[in-house]
């Protein structure tokens, strides 16, 4: 059953402007920044030319309801006050390109009274989300911030605090995956790498280590000899898919590229935990890099 109610709102040149997308290649996150307002009073505001700016959303959720009110197969005007910075989200839907409100879908979070952002409407939005993952073939890696974007300071608390997005995208993830049925154990590498045995396949903890487990899956979805060992071969694998310098040395420009494609925060760091090698082993687990 679906959490997403459609209650559309009148084409209008300014928050629905009847285009088509391009493609759906990413889910972007928002707050609304309105402190009290609520989906349905976003839905109205937007329904009556959303005070002539070129903004909204496709989907607005508040901690009782998730309301859908503009078409998610055309364009919203959510994430383009500045220069698009994923260039996989790069689209074009007449003269209007370059531009992620081509290719992606659009889902604000509305706020408290006091600010924040209820944890219903978290909760909520991981439901949205993962819906809106199985309908259009996307998974954990193809969810962005606002920031992530543009650079804009949305949402200000996963910007301020990247370690609640990662629970978000995790929670996605789990959702996704769906509850185990059958039973698993834990074992533990040699050096620390915590991996699943489940009844049919083995998987990667989502735990931000980076072991020999991550590595010779990393290696088996990069091509390249399979030993856990972060050799000079497999470092110049990521660098090339990471258009880093082919040096084979794991250095702060290879790791800044790393977290850019996988869209974590970038310092050139490994942090232990960390978000980047978390985002990492999410794609892993789905034979991706």
């Amino acid at each position: 059953m679906t959490v997403i109610k459609n209650d559309y709102i009148s084409v209008n040149k300014y928050t629905r402007p009847g285009s088509k997308l391009a493609s759906v290649k990413g889910i972007v996150l928002h707050w609304t920044a309105n402190a009290g307002g609520t989906a349905k009073n976003h839905k109205t505001f937007f329904g009556n030319g959303g005070g002539s700016r070129y903004a909204g959303a496709h989907i607005f959720v508040d901690k009782t309801e998730a309301l859908c009110i503009v078409p998610l197969n055309e364009v919203c005007y959510h994430a383009n006050e500045s220069t698009c910075r994923i260039k996989k989200l790069f689209g074009k839907v007449g003269n209007y390109q370059g531009n992620a409100n081509v290719t992606t879908i659009g889902v604000e979070m509305c706020v408290e009274k006091n600010g924040t952002i209820h944890k219903d409407t978290i909760d909520r939005t991981v439901n949205v989300v993962t819906e809106l993952c199985k309908k259009f073939g996307l998974d954990d890696g193809d969810l962005y911030r606002h920031y992530d974007i543009t650079g804009k300071n949305c949402p200000a608390p996963w910007v301020t605090k990247p370690s609640e997005w990662a629970k978000f995208k995790d929670a996605v993830q789990a959702k996704l995956k769906g509850k185990a049925n059958t039973s698993t154990t834990n074992k533990t590498t040699s050096i620390g790498t915590i991996t699943k045995v489940s009844a049919d396949k083995e998987e990667l903890v989502v735990d931000g280590y980076w072991g020999a487990a991550t590595t010779k899956r990393l290696q088996k979805v990069l091509g390249v000899t399979v030993d856990g060992v972060l050799g000079k071969a497999t470092i110049r694998a990521i660098q090339k898919k990471v258009s880093a310098d082919p040096d084979g040395i794991l250095g702060k420009e290879t790791i800044k590229g790393m977290q850019k494609r996988f869209n974590t925060p970038v310092d050139g760091i490994i942090s232990k935990p960390s978000t980047m090698v978390k985002a990492m082993q999410r794609k892993l687990n789905n034979n991706k890099f």
